[in-house]
């Protein structure tokens, strides 16, 4: 049985419960509200991208290399969602040029025979 998996749990499974972990300040930086504009986009992307960078300070490619790769390949969809906004092809080309750019070193850096992406 996978305990990480919530479709695993009985009705007599414990789930944990976080009673003293504020994140109010946290939920008001996002929204769930549908975006409409490069505007908007722009703020959760800018939000995203500031908490991905951080997780990548602590899940680095040579001691955490799985939650690494998964962290670049959020910023690379984060770059393609953003770019569905943004009405100048000259910057959307630039912004899919960031993806290859992310992607590109894995592709490099990672072996074929142990990561499959």
């Amino acid at each position: 049985r996978d305990g990480n998996n919530i479709d695993s749990l009985s009705e007599n499974d414990q789930i944990p419960e976080f009673e003293d972990l504020d994140v109010s300040n946290q939920t008001s930086q996002i929204t769930d509200k549908r975006l409409n504009s490069y505007e908007d986009a722009k703020g959760v992307f800018v939000w995203t991208q500031k908490h991905l960078q951080s997780a990548q300070q602590y899940f680095t490619l040579d001691e955490r290399c799985s939650d690494y790769v998964d962290l670049v390949r959020d910023m690379s969809q984060l770059y393609k969602y953003l770019s569905y906004f943004e009405k100048d092809d000259d910057n959307k080309c630039k912004m899919h040029r960031r993806r290859a750019d992310l992607l590109e070193p894995l592709n490099r850096d990672l072996s074929p025979t142990h990561y499959l992406l």
